[in-house]
C-alpha cells in the first residue's frame, strides 16, 4: 500500500475521471430522440438519479479497498442500494407531495455511508469512521437534483443545445462530478492509504469507456457532441415541417393500419414523412407527408398530405332535421356547380359572434340558396367545400383541408393555401400520385 501525496492525487484524479466518463456514457446513451435508452422511459428519464451515485460508490470502493473481490461485491451492494433507495424516495414523495422524498433519500445515504465505513474498518482492523462518508455523501445528495436537472436540457428548435460542442457538454455534465468532490476530500483525508491507484484506476476507466462502444461506436466519447448537433438539426428540420423531433426521409417506407387494410408509402422525393419511425404500442393510424422546407415548393400548392381512416362529419338539410339535430349549427350553402361542388359557411353563432366581413363578401348570403345543419361548427371566418367524395374545410387567410374519399373507408387529406376556387380535379389527381393511390 502507498500513502504518499502522489498516490492521493492520483486516486482523486482517477475517481473524478471515472465518474466523468460514467456520466458522459450515461448521457450519450439516454440523450435525445435517437437515444439507445429512450429519455422518456423510466430508466432513461429517471435512471440518472441512481446511476450517478452508484458509479461514484463503485469507483470509490475499487480504489479504497485492497481486496478487489470485496471491493467489487461492495460495489454490487451499493448499486442495489442506490436503486432501492431511489425507489423508496420516489414512492415516499408521491404519497407526501414530495415532502418525504429528501428525508427518505438521506436515510438511505446514511445507510450506504455506514456500510462503506464498516468495509474499510474491517480491512484496517480499526473502529468504523462513518462521518466523512455521511457528510460527504449527504452533500452529494443535496446537489444531485440540481445536477440532474442541469443535464435534462431538451431539444428545442429555437435553442441549440449546449451539448452540441465538447466544451458545452463538459460544462453541462460537470455538476454530476463536482457534487462528489467534498466526499472525496473528506474520505481521503480521513483514510489516506489504500491500494496503488494506477492499475485499478486505468482498468476502471477502460471499462467505462468500452461499455458504450457496441451501441455508440469506438469513438463515442469524441463523436457525442457531433451526434447531439446532428440530432438537434434533425429536430429543427422536422419541427419546421410541422412534425415532432424525427420523421422519414425520401425513399424510406411508412406503414399504417387504416382499418380495413394496411397501407405502405415510400416517401417521394422532395417530401418528408412526419410519422415517427420508432416502434409504437399499436400500429400507426395515419401517414402524413409534407414538402421538404429546404427545397423549392412543389408545383401544386400542397402544404401537407395525409391518408387516414375516414372521419364522419354529418350534415342534414334543414327540412330533414329531427330532434337529434336541434342543437346543430346552421349553414348556408351555394347550389352545386357542374361538378356537384357546394360552398357553405356558418350563418348562426351562439356566442354573439358575427360572420367575418371578408367571408360575407366571398359568399354573400343571397347566393346561399340552401340551408343545412352541421354537427360541428366552423366559425365566422371559415367555409366548407362539399361534393361527391369530398368534404373540405377552409379558414380565411390560413389553409384549406380537402378530404377526398378513398375506397375501404379511407380518406386522403390535402392541405393547401385558403382559396375559394381550387382546381379540385388536379389537386386530387396530384395528391393521389404522390400518395401512391
Amino acid at each position: 500500500m502507498s500513502s504518499g501525496t502522489p498516490d492521493l492525487v492520483a486516486r482523486l484524479a482517477l475517481l473524478l475521471a471515472v465518474q466523468a466518463a460514467a456520466v458522459l456514457a450515461w448521457d450519450a446513451l439516454t440523450r435525445g430522440p435517437m437515444a439507445t435508452i429512450p429519455p422518456d422511459s423510466v430508466i432513461g428519464g429517471l435512471g440518472t438519479f441512481w446511476m450517478v451515485p452508484a458509479a461514484w460508490l463503485a469507483a470509490w470502493q475499487v480504489l479504497a479497498l485492497t481486496d478487489l473481490r470485496r471491493a467489487l461485491s461492495g460495489a454490487a451492494v451499493t448499486f442495489v442500494l442506490c436503486v432501492v433507495i431511489f425507489a423508496v424516495a420516489l414512492v415516499a414523495g408521491l404519497f407526501s407531495a414530495a415532502l418525504l422524498a429528501l428525508p427518505a433519500g438521506a436515510v438511505g445515504v446514511v445507510l450506504i455511508a455506514r456500510f462503506i465505513a464498516r468495509r474499510e474498518a474491517t480491512e484496517d482492523g480499526a473502529p468504523p469512521r462513518a462521518w466523512p462518508h455521511v457528510v460527504g455523501l449527504l452533500v452529494a445528495l443535496a446537489g444531485l437534483l440540481p445536477a440532474v436537472l442541469s443535464i435534462g436540457e431538451r431539444f428545442h428548435p429555437d435553442i441549440p443545445p449546449r451539448a452540441a460542442t465538447a466544451a458545452g457538454l463538459a460544462l453541462l455534465l460537470l455538476p454530476s462530478v463536482a457534487i462528489f468532490l467534498p466526499h472525496a476530500l473528506l474520505a481521503l483525508a480521513a483514510r489516506p492509504h489504500g491500494p496503488a491507484p494506477w492499475r485499478r484506476g486505468a482498468a476502471m476507466l477502460a471499462v467505462v469507456l468500452a461499455v458504450p462502444m457496441p451501441v455508440l461506436g469506438p469513438g463515442w466519447m469524441f463523436a457525442t457532441p457531433g451526434r447531439v448537433a446532428a440530432e438537434h438539426a434533425e429536430h429543427v428540420l422536422f419541427s419546421e415541417a410541422g412534425g415532432w423531433e424525427r420523421g422519414y426521409y425520401p425513399g424510406q417506407v411508412m406503414t399504417a393500419d387504416l382499418g380495413l387494410r394496411r397501407f405502405s408509402l415510400t416517401v417521394p422525393q422532395g417530401w418528408l414523412g412526419l410519422h415517427p419511425p420508432w416502434p409504437q404500442p399499436e400500429p400507426a393510424r395515419a401517414i402524413e407527408i409534407v414538402p421538404d422546407p429546404r427545397l423549392p415548393p412543389p408545383a401544386l400548392p400542397f402544404r401537407r398530405l395525409r391518408i387516414a381512416p375516414a372521419v364522419e362529419n354529418p350534415m342534414v338539410p334543414v327540412g330533414a332535421a329531427g330532434t337529434g339535430q336541434a342543437d346543430w349549427h346552421l349553414m348556408g350553402c351555394t347550389a352545386p356547380d357542374d361538378q356537384g361542388i357546394s360552398l357553405c359557411r356558418q350563418l348562426g353563432f351562439r356566442d354573439g359572434r358575427e360572420t367575418d366581413a371578408a367571408m360575407a363578401t366571398l359568399l354573400p348570403e343571397e347566393t346561399l340558396t340552401r340551408r343545412m345543419l352541421a354537427r360541428y361548427a366552423i366559425g365566422p371566418a371559415a367555409w366548407r367545400v362539399l361534393g361527391p367524395g369530398l368534404h373540405g374545410e377552409c379558414y380565411l387567410r390560413e389553409t384549406c383541408r380537402l378530404r377526398f374519399a378513398v375506397p375501404d373507408a379511407i380518406e386522403l387529406e390535402a392541405e393547401i393555401p385558403a382559396t375559394i376556387d381550387p382546381d379540385l380535379p388536379q389537386l386530387r389527381a396530384g395528391a393521389a400520385v404522390l400518395m401512391g393511390l
